[in-house]
Order: structure tokens, then C-alpha cells, then sequence
């Protein structure tokens, strides 16, 4: 990188790199129709399913086509009442939108998404993925308030439904926020909510926490007690084979040397930029 960014510069761009969740998990398939929806076509459920995984597929590469596809399977899980590839679509275009930071239509579509979960008890689940992705997508927009909504609701939703993501993941996101906009207040109190959820299970949520309390030490300025839960963290990626929160990790673990006046960080650096 040709600047130097503040801290929590770099930590806010690296997790919204890696903390949008990647809906979707396997789910049933039972049915559910608004008001007025007539199923008028069965279509063969396998078949959409597939072909929704299909257009995950293509996201990163062929965003268009994957879209494209999307739309399809929404239209015959529309068709045939089929909740699973509903909600599985409207999430996948939510999802390509995200990445190409079209963050309005991300956030129609993630909504789209949550009206469905919300009518049928076994979806609910995944109400907190959702409102999770839906908060990081206002966060990118600097709109702040309305992200913290969203997280707050994520929030709620983990801790009254089994889901994906952990209580411990949105508190995480929230001390994330909440530091980036200088309430270090809220910040602190959110990082120790993460604490307390923590599952020995949730490996990425342990390494985020270490992450996020390595920086809440950073604006402490207390940077060698920072270095070390950077690298804490750091074991934890290595050993758990965290490929997405090595770059964070690293880049944490960087600043915190250069703090110090250490010469090692142009090698974490370098190694930190061979991971994006």
C-alpha cells in the first residue's frame, strides 16, 4: 500500500473484506405462499437447488451470469412455492451486489430475504446472518446509525434463534463500529458482550475478538500488550487454517510493531499483501 491509514482505517476496510457472511447454509424446503400466491408450476426442487449453487459459484468471477442465473431459480422457486430457493436466491444477489458495492439493491434484496425467514419458524435462523450482512452494507456506506440498527437486531436474533452466526460475530462488529466512530465507550462495553458469547467451537469469532480487543489496547496506546493478542490471534489463523483473517491479522500485528518503532513490520506488510 502506497499510504499509511490510521488504524482503524485499515482494521474497518479488512473486516468489511471478510466479515460479510457468505449465505448460505444448507436449509429445508418447505413450502410458503403470501397472500394471494398460486403455485401455477412445480418445478423439480433438486434442479434449482443445484442451479443455485451454480450461480454462487460464479459470483467473483462472472457476476452478470451469476445474476442472471439468480433471477431464474428465484422465478421457479416463486413458481413453486419453494421457500429454500426463495430465500437462498434473493440472499445470492444480495450477496453479488455486496461485492460489487451496489449496497442499495444489496440491501432490497437481503430485506426480500428476511420477509420470507420471517414467515416460516424454521427460517428464522438466519434473521441474524441477514441483518448482520444488511448492517455491514450501511456501514460501508458511512451510514452509520441505520447500521447499528441492523447489528442491534442481528444481534437479538442470534441470541433467540440458533443460527450461523454467533452472538459473539455482531458484537464484535459492534465494538468494530463503535471504535471507528470514536464511542469508545460503547465500544468497550460491546467487546466485552463478545467476551462473554464466546463458544470455544467459534475459532473466527475468537480470532476476531482477539483482533478487535489487540486494537481496543491499541487506542490505549498500550501497543506491546496489543502485539501480543495480535499474535495470539495470529496462532489462531495459522493453526485453524483461517485464510480469510490472515490479512487482518498480519496488518494488525504490522501497526502494532510500527507503534513501537519496530523494523519488522515492512516483512509482515509484505506478507500481509501477498494474502489480499
Amino acid at each position: 500500500m502506497d499510504h499509511y491509514y490510521p488504524v482503524r482505517h485499515i482494521v474497518l476496510c479488512c473486516l468489511f473484506l471478510c466479515l460479510a457472511w457468505p449465505v448460505w447454509a444448507q436449509v429445508g424446503s418447505s413450502g410458503y405462499l403470501e397472500q394471494g400466491q398460486v403455485i401455477r408450476f412445480s418445478y423439480d426442487t433438486a434442479v434449482i437447488s443445484r442451479k443455485i449453487d451454480e450461480a454462487a459459484a460464479l459470483r467473483l468471477e462472472f457476476p452478470d451470469s451469476s445474476i442472471a442465473l439468480l433471477r431464474e431459480t428465484l422465478r421457479q422457486s416463486q413458481a413453486s412455492a419453494f421457500t429454500n430457493g426463495i430465500i437462498k436466491s434473493y440472499a445470492h444477489i444480495a450477496n453479488v451486489y455486496a461485492q460489487n458495492r451496489i449496497y442499495e439493491k444489496a440491501i432490497y434484496y437481503y430485506n426480500r430475504a428476511i420477509h420470507y425467514c420471517l414467515g416460516v419458524p424454521s427460517y428464522r435462523g438466519y434473521l441474524a446472518v441477514l441483518s448482520n450482512n444488511i448492517g455491514i452494507n450501511y456501514q460501508a456506506q458511512k451510514l452509520y446509525d441505520k447500521a447499528i440498527i441492523y447489528f442491534h437486531k442481528a444481534a437479538q436474533y442470534a441470541e433467540r434463534y440458533p443460527s450461523p452466526i454467533s452472538g459473539a460475530h455482531v458484537y464484535n462488529n459492534l465494538y468494530s463500529l463503535y471504535s471507528f466512530i470514536g464511542k469508545d465507550k460503547e465500544a468497550a462495553f460491546y467487546l466485552g458482550k463478545a467476551k462473554l458469547l464466546l463458544n470455544s467451537k467459534d475459532v473466527s469469532g475468537q480470532t476476531m475478538f482477539l483482533i478487535n480487543e489487540g486494537n481496543y489496547y491499541m487506542d490505549q496506546e498500550a501497543y506491546q500488550k496489543a502485539e501480543g493478542i495480535f499474535k495470539d490471534a495470529l496462532g489462531l489463523v495459522e493453526k485453524n487454517k483461517l485464510d480469510n483473517l490472515r490479512c487482518l491479522a498480519l496488518t494488525n500485528l504490522a501497526i502494532s510493531y510500527i507503534k513501537q518503532g519496530n523494523p519488522k513490520p515492512a516483512f509482515i506488510i509484505k506478507s500481509a499483501g501477498s494474502e489480499v
